[in-house]
């Protein structure tokens, strides 16, 4: 009646195409790591184990800001004497997604902000949920580097310089949040030069 026909030229085995019961994972066998990334194949592995509840860490959430006056947005036109484009944070917000983390962008903090600007982004990175904060910018000794004044009076300075050069004044921190629930961020503040 000029269906299509399909022809089987080759006969089946007995058991042919049939996965026995457990062949595919052994008693005792490791199906995830630590630190694995779950995705739906995940999902649907641990599910042909039974493990319907399992401890996971969210992703981190990375909040990168920089600071100065001289510091232009990488979309500005010409450019006045003295500015920079700011390459520093658009390369340190694709390096936390590459990694796999949330990236949120503070912009930048010009100088003439002071520590007031500096601290509000401060908060608008803990209160939107940061777990690490970088800055770029403002970690030297110059009357405007703000960045380490702040985490002395805010948070715990690890260490304020590192002995590489460019990268010297490099810091770390943490920061402790009560509220809502506790939590420690860890801040580091890079130098400016790329």
């Amino acid at each position: 009646i000029g269906l299509p026909v399909v022809r089987i030229k080759k006969e089946a085995r007995p058991e042919q195409d049939i996965r026995a019961v457990g062949s595919d994972i052994r008693e005792g066998q490791t199906v995830l790591a630590e630190g694995d990334r779950i995705g739906p194949a995940e999902i649907g592995l641990l599910a042909t184990v039974g493990a319907v509840h399992v401890e996971v860490t969210r992703t981190p959430l990375v909040a990168v800001l920089s600071t100065g006056d001289e510091v232009m947005d990488p979309s500005a036109g010409a450019l006045p004497p003295g500015a920079i484009r700011d390459a520093n944070r658009p390369m340190l917000l694709a390096a936390a997604a590459e990694a796999g983390a949330i990236a949120m962008d503070l912009g930048i903090v010009r100088d003439a902000e002071g520590l007031p600007g500096l601290e509000a982004a401060l908060h608008t990175a803990v209160d939107g949920g940061a777990d690490v904060i970088i800055t770029s910018g403002g970690v030297s000794m110059g009357d405007k580097d703000y960045v380490k004044p702040l985490l002395e009076r805010h948070a715990t300075v690890h260490f304020g310089r590192v002995l590489m050069k460019p990268g010297k004044p490099l810091t770390f921190a943490t920061l402790d949040v009560p509220e809502p629930s506790p939590r420690r961020v860890l801040v580091f503040g890079l130098p400016g030069n790329p």
